[in-house]
C-alpha cells in the first residue's frame, strides 16, 4: 500500500504542475483586463468602452451607409462642394462675401472652419473640387468622399450616445447598463432621418446633434463649464440650435449656479458669482476664437 502511494505521489505533481502551467496565461489575462472573470470589478476606464454588441451596430450600419453612396443626392451636394473650395481657395475675411455661386456660404463661423478642415483632406482626393465655379462640379470621387465626411462627423453623435448611456452616469447594473447602451446605440445609428435624410442632403445633422447631446450629458454628469463650451460650441457650428440657449442657459444659472440654496432662502452669492462669471467666459471664448 505504502509502495503504491509513493508511486502516485509523483503523478499528481506532475498534473498539477502542467495544469498551473495551462492556466497561467488565461489568469494573467484576467488580470490584465481588469478582473473580467476574475470576480475583480472592472475599472471605470474599462466599462465605460464600447461593448461587443455597440461595436457590431456601428459596423452594420456603417456597411448601409457605404452600400448608399451612389444614391440620390440633393442640391446641398454642390451646396458644400461649393463652402469646401471657398474655404480652401480664400482667406477668411472673404469666406461670407464671395457669390460666384449662388451657394453662398451662410453658416456660422465654427462650422466654416469644419469645411476648411475638409478641404485640406479633399485636396488629396480630388484637387478639382476646390475650384470656386458657378457651375456645379460633381466626380465619383467628390461623392465618395463628402458621403464619408458625412459618416466621420456621426462620430460625435456615437459619443454623444456612449457618453449619456455610460454605467457611470446610469447608476445601474453592469448587464442592464450594458443592454441599454447597445439598444440606445443602435436605435441613434439606424435612425431613418440619420440615414435617408442627413446623408442625401449633406447637413452634418449627426454631429451637431452630436454636440447638443454631449452639452447635455456635460451638465448632467455636473460638468457645467464643460456644458456651456460644448453648448457655445455648437451654437457657433449651426445657429438653428439657438433656439434652445435660453432653456440651456436656465438650466446651468438654477442648477450649476443657484443651487446652495440656504434655508433661509439665502444664495451663495460668491459661488454663484464665480459660476455665472465662469459661463459668461466660456461663450465669449468660444465665439472670440470662431471669429
Amino acid at each position: 500500500r505504502n509502495l503504491l502511494v509513493e508511486s502516485v505521489r509523483p503523478a499528481r505533481r506532475h498534473a498539477f504542475r502542467h495544469r498551473a502551467i495551462v492556466q497561467s496565461p488565461m489568469s494573467d489575462r484576467r488580470a490584465h483586463i481588469g478582473g473580467v472573470g476574475s470576480g475583480e470589478p472592472p475599472s471605470r476606464w474599462t466599462k465605460n468602452l464600447p461593448n461587443a454588441p455597440t461595436v457590431r451596430a456601428l459596423v452594420l450600419v456603417t456597411a448601409l451607409k457605404m452600400l448608399m453612396v451612389p444614391c440620390y443626392r440633393s442640391t446641398d451636394f454642390e451646396v458644400h462642394r461649393n463652402w469646401l473650395a471657398v474655404t480652401h481657395s480664400l482667406p477668411p475675411a472673404r469666406w461670407y462675401t464671395e457669390n460666384t455661386s449662388q451657394w453662398t456660404l451662410d453658416y456660422p463661423p465654427l462650422f466654416a472652419w469644419f469645411e476648411r478642415a475638409l478641404a485640406s483632406v479633399a485636396a488629396f482626393v480630388d484637387p478639382e473640387m476646390l475650384t470656386i465655379r458657378s457651375d456645379p462640379y460633381e466626380s465619383f470621387a467628390t461623392v465618395v468622399f463628402q458621403r464619408c465626411t458625412v459618416m466621420a462627423a456621426d462620430v460625435v453623435l456615437f459619443i454623444g450616445v456612449l457618453w449619456q448611456t455610460s454605467p457611470s452616469l446610469l447608476g445601474s447594473s453592469s448587464r442592464s447598463a450594458i443592454t441599454s447602451r447597445a439598444l440606445a446605440l443602435t436605435l441613434v445609428a439606424f435612425s431613418p432621418g440619420l440615414l435617408m435624410v442627413d446623408h442625401v442632403h449633406f447637413q452634418y445633422n449627426g454631429m451637431v446633434i452630436g454636440l447638443h447631446v454631449c452639452a447635455l450629458t456635460a451638465a448632467h454628469a455636473q460638468r457645467p463649464v464643460l456644458a456651456a463650451v460644448l453648448f457655445s460650441v455648437l451654437v457657433h457650428t449651426k445657429h438653428i440650435f439657438a433656439f434652445a440657449a435660453p432653456a440651456m442657459a436656465a438650466h446651468l444659472l438654477a442648477h450649476h449656479a443657484w443651487a446652495e440654496w440656504r434655508w433661509i432662502g439665502a444664495i451663495d452669492r460668491v459661488g454663484a458669482s464665480r459660476r455665472v462669471f465662469a459661463f459668461a467666459a466660456s461663450a465669449i471664448a468660444v465665439t472670440a476664437l470662431s471669429f
